[in-house]
């Protein structure tokens, strides 16, 4: 009686050993699978990266160059009201401002001794 009982046993042992090794099978695939997946969608989301971040350097390159062309404008047109200025009109501004600059009667400032 112990024979049929103990072959049964080792039966289902190599049964059990068997199903076993299919699962691991099973396991080891299903990580392969999962391995590939997440190195897809990190290339995926590297490459999504790498061009938002390129997109955001020529949006910001294009803000860069309308900044400065603005502020060039902006500088010529200045340099352009100031080469429109009347000598006599400058040389008296000088003259005024030179007054609150340099000591002497000529500043009547009260703050100013003189």
């Amino acid at each position: 009686m112990a024979d049929p009982l103990l072959q049964d046993i080792v039966a289902l042992e190599k049964e059990l050993e068997a199903r076993r090794q299919e699962v691991a099978a099973e396991v080891d695939r299903w990580l392969a699978d999962v391995r590939q997946e997440l190195a897809a969608a990190a290339r995926d989301l590297e490459a999504r990266l790498q061009e938002e971040a390129q997109q955001a350097e020529e949006r910001a390159a294009a803000e860069a160059r309308a900044e400065a062309m603005k502020r060039r404008e902006q500088a010529e047109g200045f340099a352009r009201r100031l080469v429109g200025l009347e000598d006599d009109w400058l040389n008296q501004l000088l003259r005024v401002h030179l007054a609150l600059i340099l000591p002497g009667e000529a500043h009547d400032h009260r703050d100013v001794q003189g």
